[in-house]
């Protein structure tokens, strides 16, 4: 069966099994992260360069997904900058802004076990790929998420 991140993640339905035996992140990382994503010069300078990114290559109101999104505090501010972003994650660092309301959607999931409906105009992948075991299969397979001519951010 092919999912639809965009729909899970602004409806919700269900949240299927984990595994997270493949990836390598300290389950208090997203707590630590929140207390200095908004203000440190890495993450504030890191968000400004993938802006002008988008800005270049994809038009204002297009549609994109972070994965590995972490706190979700990058997938609240490109929605708030005028990129709707989906937050997906297997960790559920970003329940503070789930529960807030603010962003365009989030969805705890293991992408891995998904077939993965094209659906997004842009992929971030910021800091994530470090913490998966096999990289470049997941890599692969994320960027199914991306409709034909979408363009993947990354960085590590």
């Amino acid at each position: 069966m092919t999912y639809s991140i965009l729909e899970l993640a602004t409806q919700r339905p269900f949240i299927p099994e984990i595994d997270l035996s493949q990836i390598s992140f300290p389950a208090h990382g997203a707590g630590n992260l929140a207390e200095i994503e908004e203000k440190h010069f890495w993450f504030t300078e890191r968000r400004k360069l993938v802006l002008e990114l988008l800005k270049e290559r994809v038009q204002p109101g297009s549609i994109g997904v972070d994965v590995g999104c972490g706190t979700g505090f990058t997938s609240v501010w490109m929605t708030e900058a005028g990129y709707p972003t989906i937050g997906v994650d297997a960790m559920p660092g970003f329940s503070h802004y789930q529960k807030s309301g603010r962003g365009f959607g989030f969805l705890q999931a293991d992408l891995l076990k998904w077939d993965l409906k094209p659906e997004f105009d842009f992929l971030l992948l910021l800091d994530t790929l470090e913490h998966i075991e096999h990289d470049r299969a997941f890599l692969h397979h994320v960027c199914g998420l991306l409709k034909p001519g979408g363009t993947a951010i990354l960085s590590v």
